[in-house]
């Protein structure tokens, strides 16, 4: 379902791209503007991206310290360190594979032997 969804909005952006020359270049300006604009925002705004990155670094060492917990509380929880071994069931029937019943009997009990033609 995902690959159709990402197949659907592909074929909507190229469906949406300009065939004209004229404005084919202006996107192509325009897409480079764009993405230049957005590549120097720290140098236009320095004192944003300064405080964006103080958040940004408290931020990870909060992640890294509540995954720490929830790590640890795991551990005590379940007693991930100790071995376990886990309990054995008795099966409930022998495997035999796809032998019958009869196929266990043995053909032979030492009573009398059957003579066999062609022998």
């Amino acid at each position: 379902m995902a690959i159709i969804k990402k197949a659907l909005i592909l074929g909507t952006a190229i469906a949406l791209l300009p065939t004209d020359q004229a404005q084919q270049n202006e996107f192509y300006e325009r897409s480079t503007d764009a993405l230049q604009w957005t590549m120097t925002f720290c140098d236009r705004n320095q004192t944003i991206c300064t405080e964006g990155n103080a958040l940004w670094t408290t931020f990870v060492q909060k992640a890294e310290f509540g995954a720490g917990v929830a790590y640890t509380l795991f551990q005590k929880q379940f007693n991930v360190d100790e071995p376990r071994a886990l309990p054995v069931k008795e099966p409930l029937f022998e495997r035999r594979g796809t032998l019958k019943p009869e196929d266990m009997r043995p053909g032979w009990r030492g009573g009398a032997q059957t003579s066999r033609s062609g022998a």
